[in-house]
């Protein structure tokens, strides 16, 4: 599903237990969000209970886009964001505090 939304020049990793990074170069802020958005919105129109019936799936993702070429401080303003898109209901993107 994240191909689907994904250029072959962005990079999709696990960052700990349930959480991905998606790291997409030279995008605009607006562009990047609305991926953000197309995502969080595929992953709720799924059919997932074709998978198992009640099972329900949510993306809550939180938004960095930076001039800072500094790894730890984009991961650092996304997880945040992320927590508070949690904190919000889930099911949400994210992109201020």
């Amino acid at each position: 599903m994240l191909a689907e939304h994904c250029r072959p020049s962005d990079l999709v990793v696990r960052h700990g237990g349930d959480e991905v990074v998606l790291l997409l170069d030279t995008v605009h802020a607006h562009d990047a969000r609305r991926r953000g958005e197309q995502i969080v919105d595929a992953v709720h129109a799924l059919g997932w209970d074709d998978l198992s019936p009640g099972l329900r799936v949510t993306v809550s993702a939180g938004l960095a886009v930076g001039p800072s070429p500094a790894v730890d401080d984009l991961l650092g303003t996304a997880d945040s964001r992320l927590y508070r898109a949690k904190a919000l209901g889930r099911g949400r993107l994210c992109t201020d505090t």
